[in-house]
Formats: C-alpha cells, structure tokens, sequence
C-alpha cells in the first residue's frame, strides 16, 4: 500500500513556502543592461533619421533650424552607420515573443530607412551612378568657365600663379580677389592667353570674349546679429579659435563679418561665334556669416532681383537686369537649400546635370560642405562640372563646361 500523507502535512513541510524571492541573478541585470543600450540607440538613430530627412525637406526654411540643413550627408550617415549595429541589443533575449518580435520590426524598419537614405544620398544627391559613365568630351561650340573665391587673408598680397593652380586657360575666368591689380595682373599672365578684364571691387572678371556690359548691384541683407549681442560674441570666438588653429591645421586665415550685403555682377559677353548668341551671367556673393537667416535673406535677394529686371535703364531701354543663362558664385549656403531655389527661381544646378561624387568646396585644406554653385539657364547645357582643390586660399575653385541647346 502507497503512503499516503495529508496535504496539510505537506503545506507545512514546504521549505521554500516561508522564504522571500530571490534577487535577479547578476547575467538578468547584464542582459538588461544590454537591451537597454539598444533601446538608447534606436532611439538616436531614429532621431538621426529624423533630422536628417527634415534637413532635406524644410532644409534652411526656420531660421533656429537651419543649421539641421546644413549637415553633410556624408557625415550624418556615417556616425548614424555607428549605431545601427547597436540596435541588435534590443533583441537580446527578451522576456516574452511579442517583445522579441517588437523589437525586431523596430530594427528592420529602421535598416531599411536607413539603406533608403544611403541610396537617396548615392544616386541622387552624390550621382555615383554616373561614375561609371565615359566624361564628355570638350566640344568646339563649348565653353569654360571657372570661377575661384580665392580671397584670402594669407595670399591677399602674393602673386598667385594662375597657370599652377588651374591648370588650364578658361575661356572665362571669375574670381573673388583682393589683390592689388598689378598683383593680380601678373598672376593672370602666367595663363598666357589674352583676356578682357573689368573689376568691380573685389570682383575680378577675365574673359576671353568681349566683355558686353558689366556692373555690379548691392543688395542690403538682414542683419544677423548686433554688435554686443550674444551673436556677435559667438561670431567673434568662432573667429579666434579659427584663426588660433588656421596655422596649424594648414588653413588660411579669415574673418567671420555680420551678413549686411551681397552682390550680384551682371556680365554679358559677346559669345556669338561660340554659341551662336550672347552669354548673360549672373555673378552671386553672399555672406558667410553663420547666423543670418538664410531663407529670408533669399526672399531679399530674388526681391532686388525682381526690382532690378523690372526697371528699364534709359541707356540701352533694356531692363537693368536680364535673364540669365548661367548663375554662379559664392552662396555661403550648402547645395540643395531651399534658399538657393528662391533666389535662381529653382534652375538646375551643374552638378545635378553633369557631376558626379563627393562634391565640397570649402574649406580648401579639409573641405565639408558644397557652397561655391553653378546654376544653368533653359538655354544652356552642362557637358562637365568639376570642384578642383587649389594650392591656396579658402575654397576649391569650380569649372563648368556649358554649350548652348
């Protein structure tokens, strides 16, 4: 016969009836520390992700926001690459399946808008798929242009060699410079090519075709800062530490000035044997002050721009401003802004039709960012867009290869 012991018996015999749980073993608490790493980098690379496609979409529209727009996508993407393989954490051993499987419909969601984003900066903004595609070849009804922000607190009384740092002889050739003529006169002969030059200011025009007209037009901006504000301060630091490092980093010297104006070159050249009617190009510089707000300093820009090509000048019954067939300078505003499409009436840029790769402009020694632009006419097509990295001053210079359709 079975022994058979009562069940109160058994209640009181019950060793572990009386004692407190356990603590979570020291691998529980590891294991959930590790989730919760994972947790954290999801959260980061979703607000990455964020901020990311807001500075693709609203861009410089917010002043307070406009910076968001001005991040490399180069570099947002690649500190972004960092967390993605840390959001696996999040799927180390979770409690129960409807955590594991929320966890990983986060990480594949967030790898597929990921990869999304990196074939958006590729294929569209980069253009890599053109790599592998043969460069057009120069034309005889073609055209080149270069045009250099050369300026320099470091070359601003040297003779710059122009045939060492281009390379080449331009048929037009803009550049920002404030060296003496005689200065720049002599870098310009190293070219040995003839060229019409005019100069307004700081803005240095040398073409190989008849200079039609030229004239310059300022345009007052908003102001970003005051003097004795806390703008002005920052502007004011961001300079020193420049300057204090510039030497030793190999970049060149410069001054962070309050954004107060900018300038539009008209120019008309005389391309008739070329391209079979003349050439109008509008020459742009704008500030770099960091604060100025970008978005309404446009809306300033294309309203001078829509006053200017409504008045008529009594000396040629034209008006003061024509439309132009190329647009290029310094807009101190990365590529793909939405300033920039206010200003050019949203013309195509020259890197969207013919360049390709990793395109930045400033600064010379380590560049980040793409400010120097080249913006085409309906007249116009591009056969080559390239930034070429000088020996000296702040900015890579820009050469474009135009003919007329």
């Amino acid at each position: 016969m079975p022994l058979r012991v009562p069940i109160s018996e058994l209640s009181q015999t019950s060793p572990a009836a009386d004692q407190t749980p356990s603590r979570r073993p020291r691998t529980g608490w590891a294991i959930w520390l590790i989730r919760a790493a994972g947790w954290c980098a999801i959260v980061a690379l979703t607000i990455g992700l964020l901020a990311f496609w807001y500075g693709r979409t609203v861009s410089d529209r917010l002043h307070v926001l406009q910076f968001i727009g001005w991040l490399p996508s180069w570099m947002v993407l690649s500190g972004l690459a960092t967390l993605l393989p840390l959001t696996l954490l999040a799927r180390v051993k979770p409690k129960n399946a409807p955590r594991r499987q929320r966890a990983r419909f986060v990480t594949q969601a967030l790898g597929i808008v990921f990869l999304l984003s990196c074939l958006f900066v590729a294929f569209v903004e980069m253009h890599w798929h053109r790599a592998i595609a043969p460069v057009a070849s120069t034309r005889p009804n073609a055209i080149r242009v270069v045009h250099w922000n050369q300026e320099a607190l470091s070359i601003t009384k040297t003779i710059v060699p122009m045939r060492d740092e281009i390379g080449f002889a331009p048929d037009v050739l803009l550049v920002s410079s404030h060296q003496p003529a005689q200065l720049f006169e002599q870098s310009l002969n190293t070219l040995a090519r003839p060229y019409n030059v005019q100069r307004h200011a700081g803005f240095v025009i040398a073409s190989s075709f008849p200079i039609l007209q030229s004239r310059a037009f300022q345009i007052s901006l908003a102001d970003g800062s005051r003097e004795g504000s806390r703008e002005h301060k920052v502007r004011k630091w961001m300079e020193d530490r420049w300057n204090e490092w510039a030497q030793v980093l190999g970049l060149a010297r410069r001054e962070f000035p309050r954004a107060v104006a900018g300038v539009i070159v008209l120019i008309e050249l005389d391309t008739l044997a070329t391209l079979g009617r003349p050439t109008t190009i509008w020459w742009v510089d704008l500030p770099s002050d960091p604060f100025a707000p970008r978005w309404a300093n446009a809306k300033v820009v294309r309203a001078h721009i829509d006053r200017l090509a409504s008045t008529i000048d009594p000396a040629t019954n034209k008006p003061l401003l024509t439309p132009p067939d190329i647009v290029i300078g310094d807009f101190n505003t990365p590529r793909g802004s939405a300033s920039l499409d206010v200003i050019t009436g949203s013309l195509p840029h020259a890197f969207d039709l013919a360049g390709w790769g990793d395109a930045r402009s400033f600064p010379r020694t380590y560049p980040i960012i793409h400010v120097d632009h080249t913006f085409v006419g309906p007249r116009m097509k591009v056969d080559l867009y390239e930034l070429v990295r000088p020996a000296q001053g702040d900015h890579w210079f820009q050469s474009v290869t135009l003919r007329a359709k």
